[in-house]
């Protein structure tokens, strides 16, 4: 009889105990979540600002290509003003671990010259997140760095927020795009204990029950 407890898969049959010791086979754990994330249209792909609170100057784009999808929310776009504020309510568990992670871009014809700077902020019952990250330049024509957060909800209600803190909107761009927030373990423990194995010392005392129950099954069976 196989027996599956958590990560192990250990051989119990009083057979197998007379043969050799006890076998413990070692399943590699996967400590990765799989929640889909909690962000709505975190790509833009609906054609609008579904799932979002907008104010200010941000439009969705198309060129330079996205890099989720086909579009992406450019803030000031068409040299207005820098005031473009996005923000989202999340359902959130309170102790949970969360990963925030966005692709960050940069566009037109300033964009090696001037600094842009998106404002990234995540409210619970207390601020998580907040930071001003300065939108890399690209050494080689538009590119959409990644950027990544990691917090621990205090609330069932989250405020995910991003804002334009540029000073300059003359022929440059802050562009946005694959907002996610996936759910991840809690601090796993990076060396857990080793699972327990028989020592010498246990194995006669194994492998004297394993004969006790075959002698008896043989006597009941004569």
């Amino acid at each position: 009889m196989f027996l599956l407890d958590s990560q192990m898969l250990k051989v119990s049959t009083p057979t197998a105990l007379i043969l050799s010791a006890p076998l413990w086979i070692w399943f590699p754990h996967n400590s990765s979540a799989s929640a889909m994330s909690l962000v709505r249209n975190g790509s833009f792909e609906t054609g609008d600002f579904s799932g979002w609170t907008k104010t200010g100057n941000i439009t969705l784009v198309s060129v330079p290509a996205a890099s989720d999808g086909s579009l992406s929310a450019a803030f000031s776009f068409g040299n207005r003003p820098n005031n473009g504020i996005l923000s989202q309510s999340l359902t959130t568990i309170v102790g949970q671990a969360y990963e925030l992670s966005f692709d960050l871009g940069i566009n037109g014809g300033n964009a090696n010259f001037v600094d842009q700077f998106l404002g990234v902020e995540v409210i619970g019952s207390n601020s998580l997140v907040s930071e001003v990250l300065r939108a890399p330049k690209p050494p080689f024509g538009f590119q959409f760095p990644p950027s990544v957060f990691n917090f621990v909800a205090d609330s069932a209600t989250t405020l995910l927020r991003f804002s334009d803190e540029s000073l300059v909107s003359f022929n440059v761009d802050i562009q946005l795009d694959n907002v996610s927030v996936l759910q991840t373990d809690p601090d796993p423990d990076p060396d857990p204990d080793p699972a327990p194995v028989p020592t010498p010392a246990t194995l006669p005392g194994l492998i004297g029950m394993g004969v006790a129950a075959f002698k008896k099954r043989k006597q009941e069976n004569a």
